[in-house]
């Protein structure tokens, strides 16, 4: 299982605030807008623990450090509001984990925590760089714990090995996280900027975020040195560190924005896990608006998986929480579970009675999720039933209602029942028939 939900490019600039920048943060409204637009991506992927990758807290020239501090609080003082404040609780057992298999690898981290002995007069309190972005997701989500680290004067290459330790601990623990690399580009685009200009900083900005929207990670790991010094920036080390997160993951990456109106580069960026089920789904609901055509099933596919394999399907559409189309079977229907697939996903997408068909301009707005279905079961009584476990089928006659396991806001037997029962019209009292099914859910 994949327990990496997806990752952000976040900048942590306090102007970007408002109680801060005081109407100065309009003036780089693209940022602001993608930054809510992040937190709202982050509040659909309700993840266990979000993990923080910044220049600015402890720094160590030849060591990562990792907070272990139960509790991990901050606020803006520095910048004129000591009131506005963020406390998280620590996911100290994640952070564990990963320092113990960085000391496995000879990675050189320093952990620390108030409890433990204090060398290098540490500052406990989360820095801006871990700050800003939670100020924006926590107005969006909050039922999370974090992980702060901070990046060493690694090569690019180690940090993504850094980074690959990252997602074996999240693996070995079941943690589901999101990863934000925390970092401003380029400090000097014009000569205004605070840190001096050079003609350097939009040559590093513009060659970053091309290499970003082209998905050239390993381009990006390996990085011009001296091009990313002379731009003073802060980010490309922890982009580095967040790529290491997705080492052996299918993915893709959109460019929600870019400016610099402060002499400073601001790029808000999305990593996104491609499941290869859902691609499908996407592309096939693309290829439906743009040629009214169905999708041949690609060649490229895993034979096994989609040509090889038959099931049932359903493929569920969201969109900003809420659902957008679903359409199913409960047993296969075509030859292949991958022509599966681009049917139920086009029905989805254009024939659920319920919705009207989706516009091309809602496409990168949509949720996707595909379940694929296991064989259903016939059973005699409700307590064979688990509404997170298991899906249920109710027939009686002609009449058919089928609902898909572990879904929100579906925490009881009884309500699993009452919803399936309705949709099929069939009253409690009536004798029916009913099946259990397991899924595989992909998204």
């Amino acid at each position: 299982m994949n327990n990496i939900i997806g990752g952000f490019l976040m900048p942590h600039a306090p102007i970007l605030i408002e109680e801060i920048g005081k109407g100065e943060e309009k003036k780089s409204q693209k940022t602001v807008d993608s930054m809510n637009k992040i937190a709202e991506n982050i509040k659909r992927q309700k993840p266990e623990t979000i993990l923080i990758i910044t220049p600015h807290g402890n720094f160590f020239r030849n060591a990562i450090s990792i907070n272990l501090n139960e509790n991990l609080y901050g606020n803006f003082h520095q910048f004129g509001n000591e009131k506005l404040e963020i406390s998280v609780n620590n996911d100290v057992k994640l952070a564990n984990k990963i320092a113990s298999l960085a000391e496995e690898k000879d990675i050189e981290t320093y952990t620390f925590s108030k409890e433990a002995v204090d060398r290098y007069n540490i500052n406990h309190e989360l820095d801006h760089g871990v700050l800003v972005p939670l100020y924006f997701i926590r107005k969006k989500y909050s039922d999370f714990k974090l992980v702060h680290i901070n990046y060493a004067f690694f090569s690019g290459e180690k940090l993504y090995e850094f980074g690959k330790l990252i997602q074996k601990a999240s693996e070995l623990l079941g943690r589901e996280i999101v990863v934000i690399a925390s970092g401003d580009l380029s400090h000097r685009l014009t000569r205004k900027s605070y840190s001096g200009y050079s003609p350097k900083g939009e040559k590093f900005d513009r060659s970053l975020i091309r290499l970003l929207k082209e998905n050239k990670l390993q381009e990006i790991v390996n990085f011009d040195k001296n091009l990313a010094e002379e731009a003073g920036e802060c980010g490309l080390r922890s982009i580095q560190t967040a790529l290491g997160v997705f080492d052996d993951l299918e993915i893709e990456t959109k460019v929600y924005s870019y400016e610099g109106p402060f002499g400073v580069g601001y790029g808000c960026v999305k990593i996104e896990v491609v499941d290869e089920h859902v691609k499908l789904a996407k592309l096939s609901i693309k290829t439906f608006l743009d040629t009214g055509e169905k999708l041949k099933l690609p060649e490229n596919l895993n034979k096994e998986d989609f040509y090889n394999k038959i099931a049932g399907t359903f493929v569920s559409l969201k969109k900003d929480g809420e659902l957008r189309g679903c359409i199913g079977t409960i047993f296969p229907t075509k030859e292949s579970l991958g022509k599966e697939i681009i049917e139920n996903a086009v029905s989805a997408a254009f024939r659920d009675p319920r919705f009207y068909p989706v516009k091309k301009e809602e496409l990168d707005e949509l949720d996707y999720s595909v379940d694929v279905l296991e064989e259903p079961e016939e059973i005699k009584d409700i307590s064979k039933l688990n509404p997170k476990i298991y899906g249920v089928i109710v027939t009686k006659g002609s009449r058919k209602g089928v609902l898909l396991p572990n879904l929100e806001g579906v925490e009881t037997v009884e309500k699993q029942l009452d919803i399936v029962l309705r949709k099929a019209g069939i009253n409690k009292e009536e004798d029916y028939t009913l099946e259990r099914f397991k899924v595989i859910r992909h998204k």
